[in-house]
């Protein structure tokens, strides 16, 4: 949560809004790019009705600022720093929403930012002035009978704390500026699925709002938003900022200059250009290059000393010839017998081709230089693991390699290893808790901690989840 990209919507994209009665929308509002994720919100309420409301975008809608990371995960462990830092408020309620919309397009208003794009378990789109963008009215739909349907008679109102409560409107007679109320006898915010206490209706329309996230995860993006990765800012990079954990445990010095560059990035987008690179799709080749060969190259190196566990038995030897050819595999469009290991790790590293620097801009280049430094540490780890490889001999240590190699797959961290050991049947989605779907897939009826409840390094594992697991 320490990057901003300029981004846009295209033309013709739907966007959806929940609300408990017919009525447009005020300035400013948000909106989700599934259908599920909206009603997944307000679904589910006794003696309220909810309308879901469809639009059709007549235009594009640009001059959008994407926040990285879960930017709309509504917690105390720093997903919304970026954005209360930016409108001078680091000490905001988390629940607040309104408020915030309303501080950042009041930061908008003057820079020509016409809204703001963020993620939990779904994309959504803030609109800081509904009557500057073409947005049709395609339906607005009374949906409160399809719980009746279902015969669930729970109380779809929940707590005070049920489903985004702290952040939507409540019923007309409360402002959506209201502070939220504070009587969870927890301290945590109940987020909208499953929730405890909600019957099948309730926790169907959760279930839902999981299985349309899903479709963006396993690196596949959102693609009804566009980023604008030649304008793009990080707190990385910063002087004081070599270990960003969160945002807000940066200095004050560190802060005003990651402001103060998002402000002239706003502005130089204005009339400056970039080289058109598309960085992400360089990033995305690098990782699919480099994925799953490294976990392999690993695998093969764990092997070796698990001689017995196969069948027929395979030596280590063996283990240690498919190791070579996967690596050579790897160096091989590139490899030079003759040069140098300085020489080989720079031919392996400029084997991604990257513009020369006078046709980027001062960002593009901050990326460029990211980029440059990560595959510059994957070709030094697989040079220096062929070169042991090739010559093997009586002091030759696998571990050692096999050290390397799970040391750079730790430092790199990437999302595409986060993953369903098996493929999950017809019905089921690969299941990680992300806010605020985070009562899925629970096994032997145990519970994930909520946001700010794990333990150090605590990280789920992904598993198969369905709507009656």
């Amino acid at each position: 949560r320490v990057s901003v990209t300029l981004a846009s919507v295209p033309l013709h994209t739907l966007l959806y809004h929940a609300r408990t009665d017919p009525d447009e929308p005020s300035s400013p509002e948000w909106f989700a790019f599934d259908p599920e994720m909206s009603y997944g919100i307000y679904g589910g309420r006794q003696n309220t009705s909810v309308f879901l409301r469809t639009y059709r975008t007549t235009s594009p809608i640009d001059r959008l600022l994407y926040f990285d990371g879960l930017s709309a995960a509504l917690t105390f462990s720093g997903t919304l720093d970026s954005q209360d830092l930016l409108t001078f408020s680091p000490f905001a309620d988390p629940y607040g929403d309104y408020a915030r919309a309303k501080r950042l397009c009041t930061w908008a208003k003057h820079r020509s930012i016409k809204g703001f794009v963020r993620t939990n378990a779904g994309f959504e789109v803030l609109l800081c002035d509904l009557t500057e963008w073409g947005l049709q009215l395609v339906k607005n739909v009374n949906v409160t009978r399809w719980a009746d349907e279902m015969d669930d008679y729970s109380d779809r109102r929940g707590s005070d704390w049920d489903g985004e409560r702290g952040r939507r409107p409540g019923p007309p007679s409360h402002s959506p500026d209201d502070p939220p109320p504070h009587d969870n006898p927890r301290g945590h915010p109940r987020p909208p699925g499953p929730p405890r206490g909600r019957k099948l209706f309730a926790e169907y329309a959760s279930w839902e709002w999981l299985r349309a996230a899903s479709h963006t995860y396993d690196g596949l993006g959102e693609a009804r938003v566009r980023l604008y990765t030649g304008w793009h800012v990080t707190a990385y990079g910063i002087s004081g900022s070599s270990s960003v954990g969160r945002m807000a445990s940066l200095s004050n010095e560190t802060i005003d200059t990651w402001r103060a560059q998002v402000d002239r990035m706003v502005s130089d987008s204005m009339h400056g250009k970039s080289s058109g690179v598309d960085w992400r799709g360089l990033t995305d080749m690098v990782v699919s290059r480099y994925a799953d060969r490294l976990l392999q190259l690993k695998e093969l190196l764990s092997m070796v000393d698990q001689e017995d566990a196969y069948t027929p038995p395979t030596n280590a030897t063996t283990h240690l010839k498919h190791a070579y050819r996967l690596v050579s595999s790897i160096l091989l469009p590139f490899f030079d017998w003759d040069a140098s290991r300085e020489d080989q790790i720079d031919l392996c590293t400029s084997s991604v081709l990257l513009p020369t620097s006078d046709s980027t801009n001062r960002y593009e280049r901050k990326i460029q230089t990211a980029l440059t430094h990560v595959h510059k540490s994957i070709c030094t780890v697989l040079v220096d693991v062929h070169s042991e490889l090739t010559s093997l001999g009586p002091g030759y240590s696998h571990k050692l390699d096999l050290t390397r190699i799970e040391g750079l797959i730790a430092r790199l961290d990437w999302s595409v290893w986060v993953r369903c050991p098996e493929v999950c049947p017809w019905g089921q989605v690969c299941y990680i808790p992300i806010w605020p779907l985070v009562g899925f897939g629970t096994r032997n009826r145990t519970t994930w901690p909520r946001p700010g409840e794990g333990e150090g390094d605590w990280r789920p594992e992904p598993q198969c989840a369905g709507a009656l697991t």
